[in-house]
């Protein structure tokens, strides 16, 4: 999971110092790539390390590294949507925020770990929670990274520039400055921990015998929120300061 992880962060780091066509075509040719669809320039480390990475995963598990591409793909794709710089609210900020900050890829690297097949209709079922998830992981990458990314916006010259953050969408709409709407949202998402619980255990209470690979999965959805947050809070790729 670490070295996939690393992959995605490595592939922003490069997409950030190019604009929507250029970002568009890295993508697609590393997802070709992924796929084992062209062969990689050996000469190129991100190329051959994806291609690499992706053809041992299939080895072990074919049809569980398709649901990690698909996640990937969700996230690279998502970076260089132009949709991005049209969020109408912040409901749409965070579903799009969702899409490109790689919480299906975190879900099914999971699944992947853990060997846990489930079928399309068992994961439908849980989709509240998963949904709860993804939105609590988004907010707190979000409220941690809010002075990087701040910091980058200001300096960017790059087509496509724009900064889709949750922090800036609540100081903007309501008049509060960036650390006052970093704590409001650090308040949310103790909430937010409160109501996934819920969802959690609503989830149990409607369904007795449910799978124990199941259960263990919603179980690694909490720790992965968990460490989510740690890394947030201590990386030095944000060198954020509480």
């Amino acid at each position: 999971m670490l070295r996939i992880s690393r992959r995605i962060l490595i592939c922003q780091d490069a997409v950030e110092r190019k604009n929507l066509t250029e970002g568009k075509t890295f993508y697609a040719r590393l997802i070709a790539i992924a796929r084992g669809k062209i062969l990689p320039n050996r000469l190129d480390a991100i190329e051959w390390i994806t291609y690499d990475l992706f053809t041992s995963m299939r080895t072990r598990d074919e049809e569980l590294t398709e649901e990690v591409l698909q996640g990937a793909i969700m996230c690279l794709s998502g970076q260089v949507d132009e949709a991005r710089m049209n969020c109408a609210d912040m409901s749409a900020l965070i579903q799009h925020r969702v899409q490109e900050g790689g919480t299906e890829f975190v879900a099914a690297t999971i699944r992947y770990g853990m060997e846990l097949h489930l079928a399309s209709e068992t994961l439908l079922s849980i989709t509240a929670i998963t949904n709860s998830f993804a939105e609590l992981g988004i907010i707190v990458n979000d409220i941690c990274s809010f002075d990087k990314e701040l910091r980058d916006w200001k300096t960017s010259s790059q087509e496509g520039a724009h900064l889709l953050n949750v922090v800036q969408r609540m100081a903007d709409d309501t008049g509060i400055p960036y650390p006052a709407a970093k704590r409001v949202w650090w308040i949310l998402c103790r909430e937010r921990e409160l109501h996934h619980q819920d969802l959690v255990a609503q989830h149990m209470a409607s369904n007795p015998s449910c799978d124990e690979g199941l259960a263990t999965y919603i179980l690694s959805l909490e720790y992965a929120m968990g460490g989510n947050e740690v890394w947030s809070r201590t990386t030095s790729r944000y060198n954020q300061r509480f």
